[in-house]
Formats: structure tokens, C-alpha cells, sequence
């Protein structure tokens, strides 16, 4: 482990600055995540990202390809893209998205780079959990949300994130030493309170198998620590509501919910089969099929962009994950699989939740790859 220093702001890049402003900011962002309420944040983003890459050395990669055939497939249905007010806001959000990816994927940052922007992450997660448990009202089916500019955050998207943010808390409970362990410990726990009172069960799933996965860094104690985890999350289900507990532990998860999940991503299917190649554009679910969201990400980009379209995600995504596989990233394996498994549950595609996550993957294994012999388990 290299020896933690002290090391002055003016040595950061604008990129970090204005990557973890963002970062630190979406707690307030609004809606579902998807940048409603937060342009002007994301376009500070681009501006500091520009000013930056004008002034020093930036590259390219294969991202950057991928992500330029995505624009290109937005702009070739932009006609069609632009039907209503709810599918326009999709298609800013998404265009946004895209341009902030190209640029910061352009920078490689330096090491306590790399810690500041996780350290983000935990801090913005710990945020969420106070707001929501000051500012809670009940979002429907007895979850619970809080409000941003007078709308709900919607809550499976708010659970998505957290989850990520609990994670990187619970990581550094496992590496700390003393009171800094007990300090995240109850980090880790107020941020997983929050999500189970989101009611989300597929965050409940990711982060129960994801937690695991940080456990197997020391496998010889790895039963004491599956048990740590196990009254972790017991602790959380005593402070829940009667509902919420058995929403989680005792309903069937084969309920009207799920069904109609299942019936969702097969309308999906139907109109993805009738545009396979390059999709439909930039739209709401709802605004292609008439019914609604196909709720999961990947049909969703499907719909979408077609197959050339998921390829290009699926490069993005999954370009990561073989350097993510040595023992001392195992922090990002356990993101990425709790990433992954909530795409498959709701549509991720076009959220902050999915593209901050993305782009501090490339990050961190463009890090790697210059400093292979830093090992970022205990640096982070």
C-alpha cells in the first residue's frame, strides 16, 4: 500500500473537479436520475472537461468509437426522436450523457484522483440516506422516496445508486482500522436502511450478492465476514416497516409486479423484432410501444439503437470487466456486477446512475493498466 498523502486541490485536474462536483450533486438531481433537473451540472461538466483538454495531453479509444456510432444512430432518427416533450427530454438527457462520456474517458487520472471520485461516491450515498430519512414520503406500495423541486425521486433508480454508494462505504469499513471502521460501518448501514426503504427488490438482490464478492479479498475468514453481512442487513429489517420487511423476506416475488415486468420486456420484444438493426431512436418506452417502459437496460437499448446500438454498450460495459478480475479490483467487480444486475431489472441505460459508474470504470482501469503494480484494494 503507498503512503496516504496530503495532496493540494490546485493539483487536480478540472476534469476530477468537475467529475466529483457532479457526483456530490446527485442527491439533488431530481426525477429518475435521468438529468431533469440537472443540465446545467452536466453541461459545468463538459465546459471544466474542455478547458482542461485543450490545455493537456488527452486520448482516444475504442469508448470513444463506440460512443460516436451511438450519437450518430440518435442523430440519424432525431426526426422521429423529437414526438412529444417527455421523449425530448429523453433525447437531451441522453445526447448529454454521450458528450460528458467522450470527454472525461479522454483523461486518465492520477491515483488520488481515483480516490477523491470514489470518495464521492460514498459521501453522495450517505447524503441520500439523510435526506431520505428527514425528508421521507411514501412513494406507493408503502416505499418510500423523498422530494426534489416538489417531484419523487423515483425510487428503483434511487436504489440503484445507492447500492453502488454502499458498496464503496462498505468497502473501506472492511480495510479500516478502528474508529475509521466504525465510523463507515455506520455509513454502510444508513446507506443500506435507505435502500430498503426504496422497496427495491432488485437492489436488494445486487447488493447481496455483490457484497459477497468483496468478502473473498481474505477468504479464510470469509464465513465470520458472510455473517457480519447477514446482521448487517438484519439490523436494517428491524427498523423497517412491517410491509416493507415482507415485501423483501416472506411475498412472493412471483407477484403482479414481476408479471408484469415479464409482460413488459415481452411487448418489448415484439417491436425490437420489427427494427433489429438500428432501433427506433432516442424515446421513451412508452412514446414506441404505447404501453409503457420495457424496464430492462438492455432490451431498452435495443429499442432504442437496435443491435449495433447494444454492441456498442455492451463494448463499454464489458471492455472493463477482465482487468476488473485481479484480486485487487475486486471493489469494481462488485460494482459491476450490482450494475448489471439492477440493468437487468429496470432501464439504465439513460441514467446518471449507469454513466458516472461507466465512466469511473474507465478510470480506473486506464489507471491500472499505466500502474499495474498499485494494488487499489487498500488504496481506495
Amino acid at each position: 500500500m503507498i503512503k496516504s498523502e496530503c495532496v493540494p486541490f490546485r493539483n487536480f485536474s478540472l476534469c476530477s473537479i468537475a467529475f466529483g462536483i457532479a457526483i456530490l450533486g446527485v442527491p439533488f438531481s431530481g426525477g429518475s436520475l435521468s438529468l431533469m433537473y440537472y443540465y446545467p451540472v452536466i453541461l459545468l461538466v463538459i465546459c471544466l472537461s474542455v478547458l482542461h483538454l485543450l490545455r493537456w495531453k488527452s486520448h482516444m479509444q475504442i469508448e470513444h468509437l463506440c460512443i460516436s456510432v451511438l450519437l450518430l444512430i440518435s442523430v440519424w432518427h432525431m426526426g422521429t426522436s423529437i414526438d412529444n416533450f417527455e421523449t425530448s427530454k429523453t433525447l437531451i438527457s441522453i445526447l448529454l450523457f454521450f458528450i460528458m462520456f467522450f470527454l472525461l474517458v479522454m483523461y486518465t487520472p492520477k491515483l488520488y484522483e481515483i480516490k477523491f471520485i470514489a470518495k464521492c461516491f460514498a459521501v453522495s450515498g450517505v447524503i441520500i440516506a439523510l435526506l431520505l430519512f428527514i425528508l421521507k414520503e411514501e412513494y406507493g406500495l408503502g416505499r418510500y422516496s423523498y422530494p426534489i423541486m416538489g417531484r419523487l425521486l423515483e425510487v428503483n433508480y434511487l436504489a440503484c445508486y445507492l447500492s453502488i454508494t454502499f458498496l464503496f462505504n462498505f468497502h473501506t469499513m472492511l480495510i479500516s482500522k478502528n474508529t475509521k471502521k466504525v465510523f463507515y460501518g455506520i455509513f454502510s448501514f444508513m446507506i443500506l436502511l435507505a435502500m430498503f426503504l426504496t422497496g427495491s427488490r432488485g437492489a436488494f438482490l445486487a447488493v447481496s450478492i455483490s457484497s459477497i464478492i468483496l468478502l473473498l479479498y481474505h477468504p479464510a475468514k470469509i464465513i465470520w465476514k458472510i455473517l457480519l453481512v447477514f446482521c448487517l442487513f438484519a439490523l436494517g429489517f428491524l427498523f423497517l416497516p412491517e410491509d416493507l420487511t415482507s415485501r423483501f423476506l416472506k411475498d412472493s416475488y412471483n407477484d403482479g409486479s414481476n408479471q408484469m415486468r415479464l409482460y413488459l420486456f415481452h411487448n418489448a420484444l415484439n417491436y425490437i423484432l420489427e427494427k433489429p438493426v438500428l432501433g427506433y431512436g432516442v424515446s421513451s418506452g412508452k412514446a414506441i410501444t404505447g404501453f409503457g417502459s420495457a424496464h430492462n437496460t438492455f432490451l431498452s437499448v435495443l429499442l432504442n439503437f437496435g443491435l449495433i446500438g447494444l454492441i456498442m454498450y455492451f463494448v463499454i460495459m464489458f471492455r472493463n470487466f477482465k482487468i476488473f478480475l485481479q484480486k485487487d479490483m475486486l471493489l469494481f467487480l462488485a460494482v459491476f456486477v450490482d450494475l448489471f444486475i439492477t440493468s437487468m431489472i429496470i432501464t439504465n441505460y439513460n441514467t446518471i446512475p449507469f454513466w458516472f459508474t461507466m465512466i469511473f470504470f474507465i478510470w480506473v482501469r486506464d489507471f491500472k493498466k499505466k500502474n499495474p503494480n498499485i494494488s487499489l484494494w487498500g488504496e481506495i
